[in-house]
């Protein structure tokens, strides 16, 4: 009981610290701007990682529940399989599983391969999707502000690591469920 108490009040401070950190980042970037191709790519990277990280908190407390079950429900399955397919999600799926996620400790943490597995998959999912949707928004305001202080570079380096943070892993987990989906209807078919 201690722990996850001290686990909740650790995701807050982290929180707080990456909301501060993201502010004094932003502020050094409009005084002073980068001007080099290294720094304008590790300030980018910042940014997208600061703001990312402010939503691990979803991890502690359910905030992803702010958003109702019916935002979660996919109720255009084809439409969301054409936007993956453009995106290219399934490749980005298989990157992942060959690079970061290629341990199988981390396969299980997220699935455990029982019917429990599911509901506590699609659980993460949410949480994973509210992180990188509000990820994407925020770093996209942040960039919108930028354009006005005509950092054309920065923003486009920003925007693009953003679609690979925050984008790509949103559509991801909109993905997984669709493909879960699939599953759960037809082991009820079946049962």
């Amino acid at each position: 009981m201690q722990i996850k108490i001290i686990g909740k009040f650790l995701h807050v401070a982290f929180s707080a610290f990456l909301i501060w950190q993201s502010i004094i980042l932003i502020e050094r970037i409009t005084v002073n701007p980068p001007n080099n191709i290294n720094s304008i790519l590790v300030n980018s990277l910042f940014v997208n990682l600061f703001i990312t990280g402010i939503f691990t908190i979803v991890y502690s407390f359910p905030i992803y529940r702010l958003l109702s079950d019916r935002y979660y429900h996919i109720t255009k399955p084809l439409i969301l399989k054409n936007i993956c397919n453009i995106f290219k999600v399934e490749l980005f799926r298989k990157f992942l599983l060959i690079t970061i996620w290629r341990k199988s400790q981390n396969k299980k943490y997220y699935f455990n391969g029982t019917r429990k597995g599911f509901n506590e998959f699609i659980t993460y999912t949410k949480r994973a999707e509210f992180g990188h949707g509000f990820g994407f928004i925020i770093v996209l305001i942040i960039n919108i502000y930028l354009i006005t202080k005509v950092l054309p570079l920065m923003t486009i380096t920003i925007f693009t690591i953003n679609v690979l943070f925050n984008l790509y892993p949103f559509l991801l987990q909109r993905y997984h469920r669709l493909r879960l989906n699939k599953i759960l209807k037809y082991t009820v078919a079946n049962n």
